[in-house]
């Protein structure tokens, strides 16, 4: 931020002028006050003076007036000047800590995206007139939020203190290291040689900084995800150089949770392109009403009769088609957006399930899926009365699946959050049993209602001793832990008779029914039985 040389000159004028004004009434007074006095005092001291003498007297009057007033002017003016310069100079000092506030981080001290920016801009035009190398990385902290969440947001910040000063001191002190927002850093290496070995580079920076941190008492160890970008190879101006950082970036975070490194290829930004324009279309799709829950019904394996629907969320995207869940889900979970998604899922699954009960299915239940994310927000005991109350469904026609790794990763939370709302009547679910690490400890912690069978194991049942013995197992377990246990995938009648032969109580799949939206279920509801599987 350059200095305002108007706004220094408007200072200094308007500071002499007041300090001129001054000088003038000052001067005055000194004038009116010395000329009464002087005249009253020499007529007091040589009453007897001739003309002669008067005159004499008259000038050592004047001269002394000229010496006291040059005094005076110069004391005064003096002091002026030094009130001046001590304006301008904590007018400087303000100027300059409002240029570091708008270019520097207040978490970690160090430069931000703006300062980034000029400085990308300044070294790109040393790179070219040099014919030198250049390079952008972008580097952030793997599953931060869950520190925030597990040490609090203090510890959080700690750590990129911590994390900046680390990464501060990998580099040369002639390279750039800022902190963007988030969890996200950005290291601009200017000067390179061209050919330098750019993954070696940062794979020194990994490792320097990828080590344990004391924060707060605990020991944190974080991993990173770099996306690494070059001049002249990746762009050819700041922005295409960052935007291809951005893009390797992307591709590091879906790699594993260690140290991932991806330098940018035309490939990565393309993929970048097709993500950002889906993230655009998913943000419109609430508002575009381009939503909509299918639903696949559930089978009591006793009576052949329909005892639910799991909600399952579909995207009719504009211009698209249908968008497969295992794309827009891991979206919508990496922005947030599967908050506002899931509540209005929620909503609209029971006023479903509460209209099917007016036509007459008052037995039926509605399964909605809750993500990691929902399930973490402070809202979500408020968003599920709500939607009861809203809809008139009762509590207990609602369920709640959850995921093993939910439970894992937030234990304690979960424990209070499960029984909140078991407590209001809503029935829990465990969804994907045996794919994670299937504790007891949490089966017999959590007090749910019912388990799912993972469609894994019921794939090859009738063919895999190994899979009918792990289905055997959960379908003893639950119930003797008092639960319902349903069994995920079922496709043929093969798989439903042994299914039935083991003992477990509902069946789900595509041999008793395909998701389908509401209003194509009606043969279905009205079917007497499904298929005969006795």
């Amino acid at each position: 931020m350059s200095e305002n040389p108007i706004g220094r000159r408007r200072l200094g004028l308007s500071y002499i002028a007041r300090q001129g004004l001054r000088i003038a009434l000052i001067y005055l007074a000194v004038s009116v006050v010395w000329i009464a006095a002087s005249d009253h005092l020499l007529a007091l001291w040589f009453p007897g003076a001739t003309p002669a003498q008067v005159a004499r007297l008259q000038t050592v009057k004047g001269w002394g007036f000229v010496l006291v007033t040059a005094a005076l002017l110069y004391l005064l003016i003096w002091r002026s000047l030094g009130r001046l310069a001590h304006a301008q100079e904590s007018a400087r000092s303000a100027e300059a800590q409002l240029t570091y506030a708008a270019t520097h981080d207040v978490v970690t001290d160090l430069p931000n995206r703006a300062y980034l920016q000029a400085r990308l801009e300044q070294d790109l035009a040393g790179a070219r007139a040099g014919a030198r190398q250049l390079a952008v990385i972008l580097l952030d902290i793997r599953r931060f939020t869950s520190i925030n969440e597990s040490y609090g947001y203090d510890a959080g910040n700690e750590l990129l203190a911590e994390v900046g000063r680390a990464l501060q001191r990998a580099v040369r002190a002639s390279d750039t290291v800022a902190r963007l927002e988030g969890d996200e850093f950005a290291l601009l290496l200017a000067d390179m040689r061209p050919g330098s070995d750019v993954a070696a580079i940062v794979g020194k920076v990994v490792a320097s900084v990828g080590r344990a941190y004391r924060v707060r008492g605990h020991d944190v160890f974080p991993m990173f995800a770099c996306g690494v970008a070059l001049y002249p190879e990746h762009g050819a101006d700041a922005e295409s150089v960052l935007r291809a950082a951005g893009a390797a970036l992307y591709e590091a975070r879906r790699g594993p949770p260690g140290g991932t490194v991806a330098i940018y290829t035309a490939t990565l930004g393309s993929a970048t392109r097709e993500r950002m324009e889906l993230e655009r279309d998913l943000r419109r799709a609430l508002d575009e009403a381009e939503l909509l829950l299918c639903y696949q019904p559930q089978y009591d394996v006793a009576t052949r009769r329909i005892v639910g629907f799991e909600a399952l969320l579909r995207w009719n995207r504009a211009g698209g088609g249908i968008v497969s869940p295992g794309s827009f889900i891991p979206l919508a979970e990496e922005t947030g957006l599967i908050v506002p998604i899931g509540r209005w899922a929620l909503n609209e699954a029971c006023r479903q399930a509460q209209a099917w009960r007016q036509l007459g299915h008052e037995a039926l239940t509605v399964a909605v899926n809750l993500s990691v994310r929902q399930f973490r927000e402070p809202d979500l005991l408020a968003d599920v009365e709500r939607a009861l109350e809203r809809s008139g469904l009762p509590p207990e026609r609602l369920e709640l699946e959850i995921t093993e790794g939910l439970l894992l990763t937030a234990a304690h939370e979960a424990e209070e959050i499960i029984a909140a709302l078991r407590a209001r009547g809503v029935r829990m679910v465990l969804d994907d049993f045996g794919t994670g690490y299937s504790s007891l400890g949490y089966l017999r912690r959590f007090r749910l209602d019912r388990i799912k069978i993972d469609q894994s194991f019921v794939r090859e049942i009738t063919h895999n001793p190994d899979d009918e013995a792990i289905s055997t197992t959960i379908i003893a377990l639950g119930h003797a832990l008092n639960m319902r246990v349903v069994a995920e995938g079922v496709e043929t009648l093969e798989q439903a008779r042994k299914l039935a032969s083991l003992g477990c109580d509902h069946l789900q799949g595509f041999l008793l029914g395909r998701p389908a939206p509401a209003d194509a279920l009606a043969p279905i509801l009205g079917r007497a039985a499904g298929p005969d599987w006795s």
